[in-house]
């Protein structure tokens, strides 16, 4: 036409073609066509848009002929197939008006329509596109029943198709010559997950009934071809099997040398809702560089991504776990240009169906899930489970920390990730071993978590254990050195630091200063592993601001969650931040355990950490040390200084004595020992104060002996020591004679014996239970008396002249004090009195003599100690400055941690008093 007059079209059904007509038609042209339906009684009147190539700003529409104002439907540009209801006798005609541009295009035209029951079909379908059904709501329709046809001309394609809308005010469509849903029908507002034909075709049967004035979307679906021989959907039977199902591809020479291009869709679908599908790309390699594989977490167009995969990113996506969240996968392999043609015999790609793992996404405002395990499946190891929210929340598993963990305890059975990669590429964040109790908490530092069970499967239906949290405090410390504080303003928060399996080493935290300003704002840590979870720090405030906190040392083969918990936290509080600063760096020794092995004669000095500053608190100190020969049998210990906080002890244990050193022993109330070999030393440092600070600890001398003895005199019939017939070897020989206990200070006597002489540098003996106080025994004054000690023990130290060799024996008896001292911790001897000689300790043995009252010389002044609070035994912690980037860590949602913090471990202390 030539769009100089109307054209009229009538009869029952009929057609407007006019192609090419871009050189005929003049820009800004308006062209008008009657269709005529007039005369008929129950006019179903439609138009259907088989083929319409326009310009962008070209419009069409459709209007009633009566008032040439009222316009039914209106587009603009091209449109794809589709049909317009019009509806009864109200429209009798219609006017079909083309508006053209002056854009230089190839316009095409091809519009039908009928006035009779309508049926469409669309048969030269040959690339991707849509198909849309409207209605005018001002129409006077009553039953519908439309049936739409859509055909490739392609013989070796098929039509894989998706309803993108379908809202027809209670109207129906059924579906035939489709895969899984043939004669199945669904109602307005729902659709099959997916529609593939049998073979070219899909038809549709749509039936409603008009009956609001509404304006409904209508009825609108999306195509596109795939090919025939390798696009199939597979209903899926087998499970936990090592086998699997493989993807359907071209898999001959000959096949993709017939090809140019070709598209495969495999649908797979397991028949139990709980059984969860994999992608196995193990023995995979893409064919043409162009290939690309498209994976959905589902069946239907809008199903979850999963992966796209190209050649380039096949090894990463090789090591990525790709399971469906349910039992259903939608694997689209596309290759858009055949070149290569060769294909190895190896080359696989295959769908694993497993009853336990897969991949969950958390909704919005969801907060929480649940990861359960049933031991009754037999379900191939590893077990893998994936978790995904937003990227403002972080995800945290809650464990059952009073528990162990079933398994082998040299094997790892749980192991976490912070993301969705595969072990080979990403390390866990923690590996929790069979028999070990895990940490109630495990918080992932981003939106994602993976949770894998090896070597054994157990019974695990702890309800709501993946929490789905915002991130503000709570953070899981990946590597070491790593450094956290607190923030915002949160009643809990947790840093959780990972064991290292198979360590012997140490973690160190180092807190670079801490302030607790409310009476109940506390910090803990909790350490879980081998034994059930314990205590280690417990702090309770207030506590003034102090950078002088004593480090806290602990084994890296166990876990450990601090927890900041705050009684009250709002505006007029302080941020959380402000309350402390704490890094961890990890050194590859045993700080805690010492296993020693002493040589004869090699004195060795053993303290606290950190000695003479504040001593490190945590894991108690231990020390197992044994001899380097049998004939080193004993220790000598005799300590230079002790000060320890509230609620720590120092013991060590033998076969013939054991030490144990509270809190409120002083160094002047300490005795000197002997310990057989082997022994045990254990600082026990676990129980605190509410005092952020420790004390000196303590410092001690060893010395390995193959000589000495505890002498302990019988009231009646005393007792004796010797040295050894031989002396070959033996330097050094020490003895601890002690009287019997009574009522009543008893001293001793006693006698000496040596073969060879020997002077007082060789024989030292001590009227004491120390040789730290320096009082030995003043031989002079006993040159008509026998020899006494003043108090009911002696230390006896013989220093064995190589070249001589004297042989020595002793003889002890015991005696009743007659007179003690003023300060009741001496004997006042007869031998005492008078001699200008401090010998009781207060000069009470001076008094009275010549008629005068001596005046004491000054005390020796007491030694000093700086307390530093800065280690001199590392010097490769983390400090401060790696707090100033510390970003917002997370906080839970709820209670739910406040009460697990609450669940009575941890208990307050008592006040603290220091030990001078």
């Amino acid at each position: 036409t030539d769009c100089k007059s109307i054209a009229t079209v009538d009869g029952d059904s009929g057609s407007l073609k006019i192609s090419n007509f871009s050189t005929t038609l003049i820009p800004n042209t308006i062209c008008l066509w009657r269709i005529n339906g007039t005369g008929k009684k129950d006019l179903k009147f439609h138009v259907d848009i088989e083929e319409l190539v326009l310009g962008v700003n070209d419009t069409l529409e459709i209007l009633d002929e009566k008032t040439q104002n009222k316009t039914i439907w209106k587009g603009t540009g091209s449109q794809w197939p589709g049909v317009i209801l019009l509806g009864g006798s109200k429209y009798s005609s219609v006017l079909v008006k083309l508006s053209t541009s002056d854009e230089k295009i190839s316009r095409e035209w091809h519009v039908g329509y009928a006035t009779t029951s309508p049926s469409v079909q669309l048969a030269n379908i040959e690339s991707t596109g849509r198909f849309a059904l409207y209605y005018d709501p001002d129409a006077d329709l009553v039953q519908i029943d439309l049936t739409v046809t859509l055909k490739t001309k392609y013989d070796s394609k098929m039509l894989l198709a998706n309803v993108e809308t379908f809202d027809m005010n209670g109207g129906t469509v059924t579906f035939d010559k489709v895969v899984k849903y043939s004669n199945t029908t669904f109602k307005t507002g729902t659709k099959p997950d997916f529609l593939l034909s049998t073979d070219q075709q899909i038809n549709a049967k749509i039936t409603f009934s008009k009956v609001s004035k509404d304006k409904p979307k209508g009825f609108q679906l999306h195509y596109e071809l795939v090919d025939a021989l390798c696009s199939v959907y597979t209903q899926l039977t087998d499970v936990d099997t090592t086998s699997m199902v493989n993807v359907l591809l071209p898999n001959t020479t000959q096949w993709l040398q017939s090809l140019s291009s070709y598209r495969c869709l495999n649908v797979f679908e397991h028949k139990t809702q709980e059984v969860k599908l994999s992608l196995n790309l193990e023995k995979f390699s893409f064919i043409n560089s162009a290939d690309m594989i498209t994976v959905l977490d589902g069946i239907s167009y809008d199903s979850r991504t999963l992966a796209v995969i190209e050649p380039q990113f096949v090894d990463f996506w090789k090591r990525v776990n790709l399971v469906s969240s349910a039992n259903k996968l939608w694997v689209l392999y596309n290759s858009p240009q055949v070149v290569n043609t060769t294909i190895e015999v190896t080359n696989q790609l295959g769908i694993k169906a497993q009853s336990q793992g897969g991949d969950y996404i958390f909704q919005p405002n969801q907060n929480y899930t649940s990861l359960k395990l049933d031991d009754k499946l037999k379900t191939i190891l590893p077990v893998i489970f994936t978790f995904e929210t937003d990227s403002q929340n972080q995800l945290v598993i809650d464990f059952d920390e009073q528990n162990p963990l079933p398994g082998n305890h040299n094997e790892s059975v749980i192991k976490i990730y912070e993301s969705s990669g595969l072990a080979s590429v990403f390390e866990p964040i923690i590996e929790l071993k069979g028999g070990s109790f895990p940490p109630d908490f495990v918080p992932s530092n981003t939106n994602q978590m993976k949770v894998e069970f090896h070597d054994i499967i157990f019974k695990l239906d702890k309800p709501d254990n993946i929490m789905n949290v915002k991130k503000t405090c709570h953070s899981t410390a990946k590597g070491v050195p790593s450094s956290y504080s607190p923030s915002g303003c949160e009643k809990m928060c947790l840093w959780l630091i990972p064991a290292r399996i198979n360590s012997n080493g140490t973690y160190v935290l180092k807190f670079s200063h801490m302030t607790l300003p409310a009476k109940d704002d506390t910090i803990k840590i909790t350490q879980f592993g081998a034994d059930k979870p314990k205590d280690i720090l417990n702090l309770i405030g207030p506590i003034v601001d102090t950078n002088t906190f004593p480090d806290v040392i602990l084994d890296a083969n166990a876990s450990y969650i601090l927890y900041t918990k705050r009684e009250k936290c709002d505006a007029k509080s302080v941020d959380s931040s402000q309350l402390f600063a704490v890094s961890v760096v990890y050194m590859d020794s045993d700080l805690i355990t010492n296993s020693w092995v002493l040589k004869k004669d090699a004195n060795k000095t053993i303290e606290s950490l950190n000695y003479p500053n504040y001593y490190s608190i945590g894991n108690n100190q231990i020390w197992n040390v044994s001899s380097a020969d049998n004939k080193t049998t004993i220790a000598f210990i005799t300590f230079n200084d002790l000060s320890l906080n509230t609620g720590h002890y120092l013991e060590f244990a033998s076969s013939i004595s054991k030490i144990h050193l509270k809190d409120t022993d002083v160094l002047s109330q300490t005795a000197d020992s002997l310990l057989s070999f082997p022994f045990l030393g254990r600082f026990n440092v676990t129980d605190h104060s509410k005092a952020p600070y420790t004390g000196r600890g303590f410092n001690a001398a060893l010395w390995p002996l193959s000589c000495g003895e505890y002498v302990k005199l019988d009231p009646k019939k005393g007792g004796s020591l010797k040295t050894p017939e031989k002396l070959d070897g033996i330097l050094q020989c020490v003895w601890i004679v002690t009287a019997a206990k009574s009522d009543k200070l008893n001293v001793i006597q006693f006698t000496k014996n040596v073969t060879k002489d020997i002077d007082e540098k060789q024989l030292q003996i001590y009227d004491s239970n120390t040789i730290r106080d320096g009082k030995v025994v003043n031989m002079t004054l006993f040159t008509n008396t026998t020899p006494s000690s003043s108090t009911d023990t002696l230390v006896i130290v013989y220093n064995v002249d190589p070249n001589k060799k004297a042989n020595l024996s002793m003889s002890f008896t015991q005696t009743e004090c007659v007179n003690l001292c003023d300060n009741k911790k001496r004997c006042l001897l007869h031998e005492f009195y008078c001699n200008n000689k401090n010998d009781c300790g207060d000069w009470s043995d001076e008094l009275g003599c010549n008629g005068t009252q001596p005046s004491p010389p000054p005390p020796t002044p007491e030694k000093i100690f700086v307390h530093s609070g800065v280690n001199g035994w590392v010097v490769t912690l983390v400090i401060c400055p790696l707090f100033a980037g510390l970003g917002v860590l997370g906080t839970l949602y709820g209670p739910r941690l406040l009460g697990r913090f609450g669940r009575g471990r941890y208990r307050e202390f008592q006040d603290f008093s220091e030990v001078s």
